[in-house]
């Protein structure tokens, strides 16, 4: 019997590892699924976060810090009064510098190491330059992993020529890949966010981190906008006065907590700042009903969020405006409700009915559970893996 070859991986990311945000969860989570399969798998991680250059192992797989060394000049070159051209200039030399030290060190890396196929975290200068210039440098086929919507400058515009498959997370991203860079739908492959289910699954010593008797409505993830919520409050509150709307996580949650701070509806908002994404469970287990509040901005209309697999893996039925991203994996009436952005009477409608039934809650979180099996983690990376082959075998 012939021995199946180990796939040796390298990914290059800006992520914050450990991190409790999408791209903090998704890298790592793809590659330690890969690892399981039996590749080789090497996740390289720079930001302004990391202080030296190490390496660790995690279960087989191979975690890479690099420092940035030229950082703290240029946060102050940054923060500073002093915007002049020249300012300017020289925090665009040293981020040029950063760049040169990373792809000199993957280049040293990929020689010494057998290295099949190289994956960028998104076309960010930082990432998809160096392993570029590694695909050049050792012929090895490059996949650049585009998990949110990212305007490209001209330097990355013409590094991307030189992928070979570009991921995409929801259907609008593939359409501006394809209009606004000229991506052949050939070289692009779908690769949603996901879930572990059963890190979802209700922990033995689970404990209710609410106060007895409250109605819980549950937003995760980082804060950018409420506000449809802060509308819709005074007519849920009306219909269910014992209700509990807790915010967890960061984003701009000064900002809000101090809008409503000066209003009458401080004491139905509950914000919990940050959570270790391994209590994050518990809130939704013990919540009754869980919301998402995108707009229609761009950014946020191409997203596919983490929480919407998350919910749906606690069994929890869904409140969600009807943006893009969210309406894919959100299904009216099935796994929960979709309402537009602007409009906050329909929301809180939906979330008082959710309230009011029980059964109903019940048959939609389980409708959810049904519909995320196939947004697993194991079968998004065995998606990535079958691609990496292929690729393998056409270089």
């Amino acid at each position: 019997m012939i021995k199946k070859r180990t796939v040796g991986i390298l990914i290059l990311s800006t992520i914050n590892y450990p991190g409790y945000l999408g791209d903090s969860i998704r890298i790592p989570s793809l590659a330690h699924e890969l690892t399981k399969t039996g590749h080789n798998v090497h996740l390289f991680i720079t930001n302004f976060t990391v202080t030296r250059d190490k390496e660790l192992q995690e279960g087989g797989l191979g975690v890479h810090y690099i420092r940035m060394p030229f950082y703290p000049v240029q946060r102050r070159l940054k923060t500073s009064s002093n915007r002049s051209p020249l300012t300017r200039s020289l925090m665009a030399f040293l981020h040029m510098l950063t760049i040169l030290k990373l792809t000199i060190q993957l280049l040293k890396f990929c020689k010494k190491h057998e290295i099949d196929i190289l994956i960028s975290y998104m076309p960010y200068r930082l990432t998809l330059i160096p392993t570029a210039v590694c695909k050049l440098v050792f012929r090895k086929p490059l996949i650049v992993d585009v998990a949110d919507k990212y305007d490209c400058d001209p330097m990355e515009k013409f590094f991307l020529r030189y992928s070979d498959r570009m991921t995409y997370i929801t259907l609008p991203l593939k359409r501006e890949l394809e209009t606004v860079y000229g991506i052949k739908p050939e070289q692009l492959l779908y690769l949603p966010n996901g879930t572990d289910i059963e890190f979802f699954a209700k922990p033995k010593s689970c404990v209710s981190p609410y106060p007895r008797g409250r109605k819980i409505v549950l937003f995760v993830g980082d804060i950018y906008t409420i506000d449809i919520l802060v509308k819709a409050a005074p007519l849920i509150i009306q219909k269910n006065p014992s209700a509990l709307f807790v915010i967890v996580g960061n984003g701009k949650l000064f900002l809000w907590k101090s809008k409503l701070e000066q209003t009458e509806l401080k004491n139905y908002f509950q914000f919990t700042g940050f959570v270790p994404h391994s209590e994050i469970p518990k809130y939704i287990l013990y919540s009754d009903v869980c919301i998402s509040t995108f707009t229609n901005a761009p950014y946020l209309a191409y997203a596919l969020p983490l929480k919407l697999f998350e919910y749906m893996a606690c069994g929890k039925p869904i409140v969600a405006t009807n943006v893009a991203g969210t309406a894919e994996v959100v299904k009216h009436e099935y796994n929960g409700f979709l309402v537009e952005p602007n409009d906050p009477e329909n929301f809180a409608k939906y979330i008082n009915l959710l309230l009011a039934k029980p059964d109903m809650r019940k048959k939609m979180g389980l409708n959810g559970k049904a519909f995320v099996k196939k947004f697993t983690w194991k079968a998004i990376a065995e998606t990535l893996g079958k691609e990496v082959s292929k690729l393998i075998r056409s270089d």
